[in-house]
């Protein structure tokens, strides 16, 4: 099946009639896209789903009267013209809440809201679908869910067998879920079904890196050199050429860690004789904790793990999508902030400059656009904004409520976290901003 699918409508209809299509998107009243919605023929009876999108696109006929719903939405109707011509129709179906209140908990006298809120279960991954509804991979009792869930309710469960751990979507929109060993891109429909299985050395080498893709071309964005340098291909689709520019590179702290790596590859040759050396033999696995062996001194295993640790890691240069669909980098580096247009031209760069080093973390908004910086000291969450215009840092948020909080989100004016509980058990919670 493509990989380029997510979350692919399931479509069934009946009948042989001579069959139109109906495709859009649904939203709810503030224009935000309705995943999952119903769509129904309720004169034929064919049936599809939204995708995490909003989009979909159903078989129709003549006279059919299309019905769309969603829990808490009066439901939304398109009745087909009763004519064979045109064969398609392309319509947005906006769906108004219920005049009925939705029983949403929101406790007045805290900032602290809990989101989902079941008891027995840990939250291992979370991902967002609208404002207030939510992809969650949990683990109930021993047992492995992935859920859509609402502020205090749980719409849709999938058990699953498979030892997985993380939520990721792709820059195809592509939803994978990631175990120690595998990455399974997977579509929701009236069922969870698995697409594709996968190495997560093959997710981490040809999925992950992508930053963007259209018609023309695809980004993927690679660190390289010890993980001191770091590059973005621009993979053009027609001519089948690969531009690569380094954006960032990190001169002395890549010298540091070849002479490291040097250093580690002069002891293991010294001390290993050639019938047990694995470069003599070819069957190297490029992993430096292989190189330890019975004639290794036991020092070499502490010069691999502080290499492995401190000397490879990544330079932190996280990009992100901007909605004019232009390429934010965050170079700690140099500290700066780049905004590349998509032939990778810088549009704007400013100085900016986060303390505490590798304990910040950058998070974007996709619904405001706005970008924080977070960071933790003693425990507790700082969240400050960063305009990425004129480099003016905001501290908007000092949650001394909780501490340790874990996998932390933000989204539309929320910050999200995972919170370890006296009872054993996780819970999601969220701040306003």
């Amino acid at each position: 099946m493509h990989s380029k699918l997510i979350l692919i409508t399931l479509i069934l209809f009946t009948g042989i009639a001579k069959a139109q299509t109906l495709s859009g998107i649904v939203v709810d009243q503030y224009n935000q896209p309705l995943p999952f919605s119903k769509v129904v023929d309720t004169v034929h009876q064919s049936f599809a789903l939204t995708d995490i999108r909003g989009r979909y696109e159903v078989q129709i006929k003549p006279n059919s009267v299309i019905r769309f719903s969603y829990i808490g939405k009066e439901d939304g109707y398109f009745t087909v013209p009763p004519t064979e011509t045109p064969n398609s129709f392309q319509k947005t179906i906006k769906l108004y809440d219920q005049n009925k209140e939705l029983q949403v908990v929101e406790v007045t006298a805290e900032r602290i809201k809990s989101v989902a809120d079941k008891i027995n279960h840990n939250i291992l991954d979370y991902t967002f679908l609208t404002n207030d509804e939510f992809l969650i991979l949990k683990k109930i009792n021993g047992e492995r869910y992935l859920c859509i869930d609402g502020i205090d309710t749980t719409y849709l469960s999938y058990p699953i067998s498979q030892r997985v751990k993380n939520i990721y979507i792709d820059c195809f929109d592509n939803v994978h879920l990631l175990s120690k060993d595998s990455a399974y891109q997977i579509y929701l429909a009236d069922s969870l079904t698995f697409i594709e299985r996968i190495s997560i050395e093959q997710f981490n080498d040809n999925i992950k890196p992508c930053i963007q893709s259209n018609a023309d071309n695809t980004l993927f964005s690679m660190y390289t050199d010890f993980n001191k340098s770091y590059y973005i291909h621009d993979i053009h689709h027609s001519e089948k050429y690969k531009t690569i520019r380094v954006i960032i590179e990190d001169q002395v702290a890549k010298k540091a860690a070849q002479d490291a790596f040097n250093r580690i590859l002069y002891i293991y040759h010294k001390t290993t004789p050639p019938e047990s050396n694995v470069f003599a033999l070819g069957v190297w696995d490029n992993d430096p904790y292989s190189l330890i062996n019975n004639y290794t001194p036991s020092e070499l295993f502490d010069m691999i793990a502080f290499f492995k640790q401190v000397e490879s890691r990544p330079v932190y240069c996280p990009e992100f999508i901007h909605e004019d669909e232009s390429i934010i980098i965050f170079d700690h580096v140099n500290n700066n902030v780049l905004q590349l247009n998509d032939t990778l031209s810088i549009i704007s760069s400013f100085d900016f400059h986060l303390d505490n080093g590798y304990r910040n973390e950058i998070y974007q908004d996709k619904i405001t656009h706005n970008y924080y910086c977070a960071s933790k000291e003693k425990g507790y969450l700082k969240l400050r904004r960063i305009n990425i215009f004129n480099g003016q840092v905001d501290q908007v948020l000092v949650l001394d409520e909780i501490g340790y909080p874990e996998n932390i989100k933000v989204h539309n004016n929320y910050t999200y976290f995972v919170h370890n509980e006296r009872s054993g058990f996780q819970k999601l919670k969220r701040v306003k901003l």
